[in-house]
């Protein structure tokens, strides 16, 4: 952690700083809102949802379309856009993933040192951990991630679109729901149970002390 003291905690921020000014750059210019985009999905979104797409601000990424001659185009710009974010989703899911191993490692090494009752506090928080890493991988990378990969291969995904959006809104209350669930004391709090009380002192009488003193170890 020495590392990280001082003017060196601004480290931590320098990786996340430079994935949002790309991912910000990435949405913004390859995949912002185009005439071209605007046109091809006119109609769809004008049936759906009543609204015009020349008026709209949006992401979103166009591979094929054709010109005024019928030609095939190939967008290659919203290819690289789409697989930059893809590329960032997936950087962040092998920290996770790396980050989650050399945790489970370091609590293996470390666990006959502990006492039962921290050992059984840090399984409680790893596996809290585990599955507040696994909502967002389910709820937010998956079907952002599906939701560029899928039109690749010309499947279309209607209005499965909204997804992202909606499972974003679960997404607070789930995280804080792992915690509550799988951390006993929050657990029996909840569900207002007593929790048990171990004593694990004895009471001794005093060797130099009157008859009626005891000591407690």
């Amino acid at each position: 952690m020495h590392h990280f003291q001082g003017l060196s905690l601004l480290k931590i921020y320098t990786v996340p700083l430079f994935l949002f000014v790309l991912w910000y750059l990435t949405v913004t210019i390859p995949l912002g809102p185009t005439d071209v985009k605007a046109e091809y999905m006119r109609e769809s979104i004008q049936q759906i949802y009543g609204d015009d797409t020349f008026k709209l601000s949006y992401v979103g990424a166009l591979y094929y379309y054709t010109d005024s001659s019928k030609d095939l185009i190939i967008n290659w710009q919203d290819f690289g856009g789409a697989f930059t974010l893809c590329g960032i989703m997936q950087l962040c899911i092998s920290t996770m993933m790396i980050c989650g191993w050399k945790t489970f490692k370091k609590l293996k090494s470390v666990g006959a040192s502990m006492s039962p009752k921290t050992k059984e506090l840090n399984n409680q928080l790893f596996k809290a951990l585990v599955f507040q890493t696994l909502i967002p991988l389910c709820i937010m990378f998956g079907p952002v991630g599906a939701l560029y990969i899928l039109p690749m291969f010309s499947i279309n995904i209607g209005k499965l679109a909204n997804a992202p959006s909606l499972y974003a809104g679960f997404y607070p209350a789930l995280d804080a729901l792992v915690a509550i669930l799988m951390i006993r004391d929050y657990r029996d709090t909840v569900l207002c149970k007593k929790s048990k009380i171990k004593s694990h002192g004895s009471v001794v009488p005093a060797t130099h002390q009157s008859s009626n003193f005891a000591q407690t170890e």
